[in-house]
């Protein structure tokens, strides 16, 4: 009998012994989860600016003042959620500190409308003339009257070499324009179209490989073009460029021979451009 009781005692021993550990762990675990809710729900309540509590002894504290008592203390909590109270005869100095707010990045396209519509306009633009006998390369300004989004009014002139290269002459063109912008926003296509003369420098005496004498002279010209308007000051554009010029020569090599030529350059125009 004697025995059947040790043997009937130990096994209760033993299920309470795992009671209590079981207590214990389960304890453990809602003091872990309470502390880390605490933590989380302090971070989550950061604010942008902290107090900074130098004491005289040199420690140094950051979290938020809450209240000032009667006896000169200053209750105090901190960054991880303690309270404390400090004697305002232990404090060197109370400093506030603020995290500046950054500029969120937002796309030119996402930006509010801010385009003049109407009123004098500038730009300047720089442009390659590809073609099958070279690339050319021009700069041009123009300026004018903005009457709306769709009609803007100007004058231009500028230089441009179609074939620099080739001993070539550089063109001067004189030109009214037309341009308009389509839509109401920042990033927009617009298209450009003008009409002129270009002038051409006579080069009497050039000699080129044939060998002829050369004398150029300029003659009307045209542009058009589509492209986008970037913001409310770039401009990049695809268009085509018709230049008429007279070349008059004299051959070295046969004597009296001579001729003209009317030449009719007809280029691609790519370039990019600045809008004041």
């Amino acid at each position: 009998m004697m025995i059947k009781f040790l043997v009937r005692k130990q096994p209760r021993g033993i299920h309470k012994n795992q009671r209590q550990n079981m207590r214990y762990l389960q304890s453990s675990l809602i003091i872990c989860f309470l502390f880390t809710l605490s933590v989380a729900r302090s971070q989550d309540n950061t604010e942008s600016c902290q107090d900074v509590i130098h004491l005289k002894g040199g420690s140094v504290f950051r979290g938020k003042i809450l209240e000032y008592t009667e006896g000169g203390e200053v209750v105090f909590t901190s960054w991880s959620g303690a309270r404390m109270q400090f004697s305002s005869s232990n404090i060197k100095r109370i400093v506030q500190k603020c995290k500046e707010d950054k500029a969120a990045f937002v796309p030119i396209w996402k930006q509010p409308y801010a385009f003049n519509e109407t009123g004098w306009y500038s730009t300047a633009r720089i442009y390659a003339l590809p073609g099958a006998s070279g690339l050319g390369l021009g700069l041009q300004f123009s300026s004018g009257l903005k009457l709306n989004r769709l009609l803007s009014m100007g004058l231009g002139f500028g230089m441009e070499n179609f074939n620099p290269g080739n001993n070539s002459p550089t063109t001067f063109p004189l030109f009214a324009e037309l341009r308009g912008y389509f839509m109401e926003n920042n990033v927009s296509p617009f298209y450009s179209v003008g009409m002129g003369y270009g002038f051409s420098k006579e080069t009497a005496g050039n000699v080129d490989e044939w060998p002829n004498v050369s004398s150029w002279k300029g003659g009307w010209m045209a542009q058009g073009g589509l492209g986008y308007r970037i913001g409310n000051h770039f401009t990049c554009q695809i268009g085509i460029r018709f230049q008429h010029r007279t070349r008059s020569w004299e051959s070295l090599a046969w004597g009296n021979l001579n001729g003209k030529d009317n030449i009719l350059h007809k280029r691609f125009d790519v370039g990019l451009g600045i809008l004041f």
